[in-house]
């Protein structure tokens, strides 16, 4: 079953991103980033690597993800930062 999380993006890259989420996710979760860069959507499948539980007094978790395909449309929208 499909869920929506409302997450942030701390920091992207040309090979994943990383991720603030107030819900728990698991290495290997599989979704879609549906973010606004620089007033162009960008959309891409991302797939958990790795989870930071949240800091002392935090409410989010820090999530590693890596994006599932390399097409060209990523690193073209990456490649204006």
């Amino acid at each position: 079953m499909p869920i929506v999380a409302s997450v942030q993006v701390m920091d992207i890259s040309r090979t994943g991103v990383l991720l603030g989420a107030g819900c728990a996710f698991t290495p290997g979760d599989r979704g879609t980033l549906c973010v606004d860069i620089n007033g162009r959507s960008f959309k891409a499948a991302i797939q958990v690597q790795r989870i930071a539980p949240a800091r002392a007094g935090g409410h989010r978790h820090e999530l590693g993800a890596s994006f599932l395909s390399s097409s060209p449309e990523p690193n073209l929208l990456l490649g204006y930062f």
